[in-house]
């Protein structure tokens, strides 16, 4: 059996994640966080991609990627899809630095590819 659920993530929540991850979970694997375009009203990096606009990140073997709304949309199915625990914790507001490195490689990979 196949089960629909409609959840709205705010974007509060999704900009509390992606500063985690920018200041505690991607290190390992992202060696360069920068803004692609700094839309008007945004503080922080971690504010861009919910304003439409894009942080670059590029990994420690010299790969960039953008990290923009259209991923982060498609990142947090592939996250219910792929690391359910993580998504689980997400929704509840109870994950951690693993939690907010999972959304941001499934935004950019759609899968978890460092661990």
């Amino acid at each position: 059996m196949k089960v629909r659920i409609d959840y709205e993530i705010g974007d509060d929540l999704i900009r509390g994640e992606i500063g985690n991850a920018f200041d505690h979970g991607i290190q390992y694997w992202c060696a360069r966080v920068v803004a692609n375009e700094f839309p008007d009203g945004a503080e922080y990096l971690s504010d861009i991609p919910t304003m439409g606009g894009e942080v670059l990140l590029t990994d420690h073997d010299g790969d960039t990627h953008t990290l923009n709304l259209a991923k982060l949309k498609k990142g947090i199915r592939a996250m219910s899809r792929e690391c359910p625990d993580h998504f689980h914790d997400l929704i509840r507001q109870t994950g951690d630095c693993y939690t907010s490195d999972a959304l941001i490689q499934c935004a950019l990979f759609g899968k978890v590819i460092y661990c």
